[in-house]
């Protein structure tokens, strides 16, 4: 089973692909986890770094091509806070749990 971490960022992509590329790559990762073939993890930290990547885009654009309109954003949002919610597709990791130790 492949297991994958995702970054605020990747996990933006899920939701707002910027090209082809990023929509094909994803949607690779999707189907694995749908074949149950991977499991897909987001830190804790990231959840917030994810929504507010939709309200900025949605509140304070950076161009007129990165601005997402109010069905857009709250389809976003929600299909994101469902996709989380029980780890229905990605998984909320708490980093802390973990103890990272150097190595010797």
């Amino acid at each position: 089973m492949l297991t994958y971490l995702l970054d605020a960022s990747a996990a933006v992509e899920i939701y707002l692909p910027r090209d082809q590329r990023c929509r094909s790559a994803v949607q690779h990762i999707l189907d694995k986890k749908t074949d149950h073939e991977a499991v897909l993890f987001i830190p804790n930290i990231c959840i917030p770094e994810v929504l507010n990547t939709f309200a900025r885009k949605r509140f304070a654009p950076k161009d007129s091509n990165d601005w997402l309109d109010e069905q857009t954003y709250k389809q976003c949002v929600d299909t994101f806070r469902d996709d989380i919610h029980w780890g229905k597709t990605l998984y909320p990791y708490d980093l802390e749990s973990t103890e990272f130790r150097p190595v010797s």
